[in-house]
């Protein structure tokens, strides 16, 4: 797991960094990697996997709406938590997928409590799940899978790394992996929705660049669902 924490103010920095040492100290876990960055452009020319970041909604330059904005783009899967001064930032860091929020000062029982669901999401994100074809059965993680199609008995499974086909029936996974992250679209489509482009008035585009059918039934409730997906996250 890789943290990051991003403020222009230093003494937040090292606040933040002591409450998660003494966060995962106290329950006896691993502690993560850690990185910190006092300038948002750092951060946003950081292309490596942001697991959870700890967010300064007023800093200089680029302030943290800004920032969460590109990097919902980039970083799908990052668990944001807002860090700020005025509530006010609140309803724009929302409308970013932000997870939870912190004011300062900092209450250590709600850091506590936000760092702790947020893992809980990270956990859901990550699992592990196997996929078997005929030559192998392979171990890739939910967040990888972009999307499924059924073929009659089989399926294809579509993830960022390249296509399965898999000897697991459609109905396999359309109970396997369930909403908030995934949507069945068709009677044979299930899409992650954290790879949604674009939604068309009959079909979706894929940040693959392949597109799924969006029935006419499941039309409003798809758009709905993906509305809050995005508010929710």
């Amino acid at each position: 797991m890789r943290v990051l924490i991003c403020d222009d103010n230093s003494i937040f920095l090292d606040e933040i960094q002591s409450l998660l040492t003494e966060y995962f100290a106290s329950r006896s876990l691993s502690l993560p990697e850690i990185v910190r960055y006092t300038d948002p452009n750092m951060l946003l020319a950081d292309t490596e996997a942001i697991d959870l970041l700890f967010l300064d909604m007023e800093m200089p330059g680029h302030d943290g709406i800004f920032v969460g904005n590109k990097l919902q783009q980039t970083h799908p899967y990052t668990i944001m938590i807002a860090v700020t001064s005025h509530p006010d930032y609140l309803d724009n860091a929302m409308h970013f997928g932000c997870f939870a929020y912190l004011t300062k000062p900092i209450d250590r029982n709600r850091f506590y409590r936000n760092v702790g669901d947020a893992l809980k999401k990270y956990q859901e994100q990550s699992a592990l799940i196997h996929v078997q074809t005929k030559t192998e059965i392979a171990a890739v993680q939910a967040r990888d899978i972009i999307l499924i199609e059924g073929e009659k008995r089989t399926s294809i499974v579509h993830t960022v790394y390249g296509d399965y086909h898999s000897l697991q029936t459609f109905s396999f996974w359309s109970r396997m992996l369930t909403q908030p992250y995934f949507y069945v679209t068709h009677r044979s489509v299930l899409i992650n929705m954290a790879h949604v482009k674009i939604v068309e008035a009959d079909r979706i585009l894929l940040d693959n660049g392949q597109y799924a059918f969006l029935s006419r039934r499941r039309n409003l409730d798809f758009r709905r669902h993906f509305i809050e997906f995005y508010t929710q996250l």
